[in-house]
């Protein structure tokens, strides 16, 4: 365990300790989802190495989150079926580490990203529970106030451009939903998003 943190604080070092700041991480992680070879860099991979060790809690989740997203892009590049372990084992830590912090929007990106892997696991069922949960849970508290460009570039990186997290989780339930065979519930969550989310739903219930 000492020899690697030891060799992660060398990557730290090697370049000039990561990034300075959430916002300054944020910026360029959003650049960085916006074309996702990028995402495989070995210069962005160290410096999510550094942030992960930060004493700035929000830095360590956008990090865990990101690198959640960095698994699954080598996922896709490689077929290796160990990355999507790594994957849900980041996105474990995002979420535990936002227990409770349901003002923040990592709290909702951390589960949003959480549902993905059932969902594309296709355990229908429990992308479904989590994410009427949610739907509930932001209907509850207002909805998201505000918007964040890292949590924009997560969900146009995940292909729900121009959206918030709130239709995400409605996507979410209205495709699991579909894909349990579920038509009344697949068509009413059809019916409370836009084009072109709602023609996937009713798509995938056919």
């Amino acid at each position: 365990m000492k020899s690697v943190i030891g060799c992660a604080w060398v990557l730290c070092s090697l370049s000039l300790f990561g990034w300075t700041s959430v916002s300054e991480l944020e910026s360029e992680a959003a650049n960085a989802l916006s074309t996702p070879a990028n995402l495989c860099q070995q210069g962005f991979s160290n410096n999510l190495s550094c942030a992960i060790l930060s004493t700035n809690k929000l830095m360590r989740i956008d990090a865990e989150l990101l690198r959640s997203i960095v698994a699954y892009q080598r996922f896709l590049n490689t077929a290796d079926g160990r990355l999507l372990d790594d994957q849900r084992q980041s996105i474990s830590n995002a979420v535990d580490l936002t227990c409770g912090a349901t003002n923040s929007w990592q709290y909702w990106v951390g589960r949003f990203l959480l549902i993905s892997t059932y969902a594309a696991d296709n355990d229908f069922g429990t992308a479904y529970l989590m994410s009427t949960n949610h739907v509930r849970m932001l209907q509850d508290c207002g909805g998201l106030q505000g918007t964040n460009i890292l949590c924009n570039a997560i969900l146009s990186y995940y292909e729900m451009p121009n959206v918030n997290i709130d239709v995400a989780f409605k996507v979410f339930a209205g495709m699991s939903s579909a894909g349990q065979g579920m038509g009344a519930e697949a068509t009413n969550y059809a019916n409370q998003v836009a084009a072109p989310y709602n023609g996937m739903i009713l798509d995938f219930l056919r």
